[in-house]
């Protein structure tokens, strides 16, 4: 789907709030604006954070706090160390963010980064990306190539912004690699938050990175996607009953059984907001009395509920009416 530059960064929320209850000290980070022209994106000091998750012996999950449109949240990744270098998923809005990644994982292992998925192409995920080591293997779907490729052609593209390499790797469906001896799966299983989301599945740890399919306990951000088909390809992850660890790009990164609940959760809450709005639709309210008499029930104190509520709605009305492609 087509749609102007600032739609890549997401609007983000504060994670639930167990989620700042960690132990540690607050954490000045670099105030660094965005590459690209995204929304402005800033690390924001936040108690507990940035924070590393071991996920597996081998697999961890790192957060820092975002500031995106008066919105505080967290943005995370998944990186797998194996004999051959690392596997990391995605990246943060900015170099500054991404280094301290990059430096996070130097702190867990000498070994090198060699391998990048892109799980989002949108600017929190990729804005920063000229951190990473120049030579690693990028791996994307062919829809965010695409839309990475009209964006750097773009005359408002950023000069000296991270490009996608001409050598990276197009994944339009599914791709097994066996990097020192650990097996990922990086599969795309169709639109979420973005077109063009992929997943990286650990069979032997049974850990799916979920990228913006998955935002953790934030209300359902739509304004760069499809809803119904946002929810299908979130079913289908649900539907991979080996899963034991679902791991969001945004909200805080849990481990074990109880991220399928959170999971689960989350899911639901999509198809509450898409029936509660379409329930409207039927009863024949126009947009704007939808948009003035909507209830969310439960969903009313969800981080960002009151903004991204009035987007979901403008959403679901567009696919109702078939204005959405």
């Amino acid at each position: 789907m087509k749609r102007p530059s600032a739609f890549r960064t997401i609007l983000g929320s504060l994670a639930c709030a167990g989620a700042l209850a960690v132990s540690g000290g607050s954490i000045a980070l670099a105030q660094t604006p965005a590459a690209s022209n995204d929304v402005a994106a800033v690390s924001v000091p936040k108690p507990g954070y940035p924070r590393l998750t071991k996920l597996a012996p081998n697999v961890y999950g790192f957060e820092e706090m975002q500031s995106i449109d008066r919105g505080a949240f967290s943005t995370g990744v998944m990186f797998v160390v194996t004999s051959d270098g690392v596997l990391v998923t995605d990246g943060m809005a900015n170099p500054a963010a991404t280094r301290q990644v990059v430096d996070e994982i130097h702190k867990v292992t000498p070994k090198p980064i060699k391998w990048v998925v892109i799980g989002s192409d949108h600017g929190d995920h990729t804005g920063g990306n000229t951190a990473y080591p120049a030579d690693v293997t990028y791996y994307v779907s062919p829809i965010s190539k695409d839309t990475l490729e009209k964006e750097e052609a773009s005359p408002r593209f950023k000069a000296g912004s991270w490009k996608l390499p001409a050598s990276a790797v197009v994944v339009p469906d599914r791709k097994t690699l066996t990097l020192g001896g650990e097996q990922a799966e990086v599969m795309f299983l169709g639109p979420g938050h973005t077109g063009g989301d992929l997943e990286v599945y650990l069979p032997k740890e049974r850990i799916l990175y979920m990228s913006e399919v998955y935002l953790n306990y934030v209300f359902p951000a739509m304004r760069s996607a499809t809803p119904t088909t946002w929810i299908a390809t979130a079913k289908k992850a649900l539907a991979m009953k080996d899963v034991r660890t679902y791991v969001p790009a945004h909200g805080e990164i849990l481990t074990g059984p109880q991220t399928r609940q959170g999971f689960e959760k989350y899911v639901k809450a999509m198809e509450d907001v898409v029936a509660n709005v379409k329930g409207m639709h039927d009863k024949g309210l126009s947009l704007d009395e939808a948009l003035k008499q909507v209830n969310w029930g439960p969903y009313a104190s969800w981080p960002m509920a009151q903004q991204q509520g009035q987007i979901a709605i403008k959403r679901v009305y567009m696919e109702l009416n078939g204005e959405l492609k």
